[in-house]
């Protein structure tokens, strides 16, 4: 049974109109980015976590922190410019500017909040690092439809 396009059981993020999904999911990411660009995101309790294992040096701690934080930007921005070019690709003429502009504006967002946080510090390296992820994503994206066609 359908209600106006929209599918009755499931989850509610399948509740909305197939069309509605890449919205709704830039939503939750900009919902992310604004809750982790704030003390919610510093490294303070990976660090709490990990030197609880005895046989990890400090600096060992410090190392897997910054590898697993950089790791999270690359990936969350490669997944925010996909998106963002599925939902741009049928409203604009523009589609891969668009995404490119939405998850950049993302990226200098987070980092600028991060600037103005007691105990978090914004840094330009990781919006550069942020768009890296943003081309890597587009970059996939464009094989795996390049691929497909074949």
């Amino acid at each position: 049974e359908q209600v106006k396009g929209a599918v009755v059981e499931g989850p509610v993020f399948f509740v909305a109109q197939r069309q509605l999904r890449p919205p709704l999911l830039l939503l939750v990411f900009g919902l992310l980015v604004a809750y982790f660009s704030g003390n919610q995101g510093s490294a303070d309790p990976m660090n709490s976590l990990l030197t609880g294992f005895a046989w990890l040096s400090p600096e060992a701690v410090e190392a897997i922190i910054i590898g697993f934080r950089k790791t999270v930007h690359l990936s969350f921005y490669a997944a925010l410019a996909v998106t963002g070019l599925f939902t741009a690709k049928e409203r604009t003429p523009w589609p891969l500017a668009v995404a490119l502009a939405w998850a950049l504006a993302h990226a200098v967002f987070d980092e600028t909040r991060q600037m103005h946080v007691p105990g978090r510090n914004g840094s330009w390296w990781d919006v550069l690092l942020d768009a890296v992820g943003m081309a890597a994503g587009l970059g996939l994206a464009a094989w795996f439809r390049r691929r497909d066609r074949r």
